[in-house]
């Protein structure tokens, strides 16, 4: 390093620095104005995104992973948990000893 800090000229230069690396675990955008907020999470390339807060890592009430070469793979934490780790049975059980004279 030289000594000098590089910077981004603007919003979007930042956001193409930041999703032209091959991680894309996290991201954090600190800002007041909604609408650079909301394109800042439609256009960042990452897992995980923070708006006012820092990125503290994975948080098990949400779905958490990276995406490009980071995380561990898919989202494993939170709701999505659930469907990840488990399969969908539908059962149908009649457990009154009866047995139905349309199905005998």
């Amino acid at each position: 390093m030289n000594g000098q800090e590089n910077y981004a000229k603007d919003f979007d230069e930042a956001v193409q620095i930041a999703n032209n690396v091959e991680f894309g675990l996290a991201a954090s955008l600190y800002c007041n104005d909604v609408s650079t907020c909301q394109k800042f999470v439609n256009q960042i390339e990452v897992g995980l995104v923070h708006i006012n807060n820092s990125t503290v890592g994975g948080e098990a009430q949400l779905p958490f992973g990276g995406i490009k070469s980071s995380g561990i793979g898919p989202h494993e934490l939170g709701l999505a948990a659930i469907d990840f780790f488990s399969e969908k049975v539908s059962v149908s059980l009649d457990y009154s000893g009866r047995r139905e004279a349309k199905f005998v």
